[in-house]
């Protein structure tokens, strides 16, 4: 049986904040399937970015538990080995580009060069993949034209909106051919016009076979998109839903589940003051 690209059961971590210890996650499980797209939502402090971040390896894990990624623990996982597991796409969009350079360069890097998945090492792997330039010109034009980036090809990328600098990280990783994608809130300062091109090449990718696990505080594009939902709240999974489930979802439902949830934190935590 194929495993999970994702598998994490009973995890909790803590941060320190304020000169106390802050539970960010407090036994958390959740699956995703390879070749799935799973939108997880949840209020603000539900735990979302930082699950998202002890994937990545952005945040050390000290907690107990176990996530797996591929089937291997992340407790014996390298970055080297998380860079070619993964492809993160961040909030902001500056994270993922070199503003000095094009957005040519930026594809030929993407489609060419396997250690450009790294920002830092962009501009050290610039001259191995320059002289590439001219040999993908036609290809990138057309996917640039698809997508309504055309006039963009020999523009340095400092030069584009927020909106269109998120969807040409999007489409490194649909060059890439990216087995797993995590994106924390990439659509959270994306135009409406921008947003429906980034969530087109989402479906194109995750059709080719890439597993998607996708943040948002969008529920009604968390519900028309995807084929799993995950609803967590204060460091725990809420709800899963998947197949007719996610279909027959609506954002009513989550905002139930999310409002009972914080009620029920509220109360136990009114408890113990007393």
């Amino acid at each position: 049986m194929e495993c999970d690209v994702v598998l994490a059961t009973g995890v909790t971590h803590q941060y320190r904040a304020g000169g106390r210890n802050v539970d960010a996650l407090r036994g958390l499980t959740l699956s995703v399937p390879r070749g799935s797209w799973t939108m997880l939502v949840g209020r603000s402090g539900a735990g979302k970015s930082t699950l998202l971040g002890l994937l990545s390896g952005q945040i050390e894990w000290y907690g107990t538990g176990e996530i797996s990624l591929e089937g291997k623990s992340l407790r014996v996982l390298d970055g080297s080995s998380r860079a070619r597991m993964l492809f993160q796409v961040r909030q902001d969009p500056l994270t993922s580009t070199a503003p000095d350079l094009t957005v040519a360069e930026h594809l030929v890097l993407a489609d060419s060069c396997p250690e450009s998945r790294q920002k830092s090492w962009i501009h050290r792997a610039r001259d191995t993949c320059f002289p590439l330039r001219s040999a993908h010109t036609g290809s990138f034009s057309s996917l640039l034209r698809e997508h309504g980036l055309a006039e963009y090809l020999d523009a340095p990328v400092a030069e584009l909106s927020g909106g269109e600098r998120q969807l040409l990280v999007l489409l490194l990783a649909h060059l890439r051919r990216v087995p797993f994608l995590i994106l924390d809130e990439p659509l959270s300062n994306v135009d409406d016009v921008h947003a429906r091109r980034c969530l087109e090449v989402l479906h194109r990718l995750n059709q080719a076979g890439t597993t998607i696990l996708m943040v948002t505080h969008d529920l009604h594009v968390a519900c028309a998109h995807g084929d799993r939902l995950a609803c967590v709240g204060a460091g725990r999974t809420l709800a899963e839903f998947a197949g007719a489930a996610k279909n027959e979802l609506a954002p009513s439902r989550l905002w139930e589940l999310m409002e009972t949830a914080e009620i029920n934190i509220s109360s136990a935590r009114g408890a113990v003051d007393a």
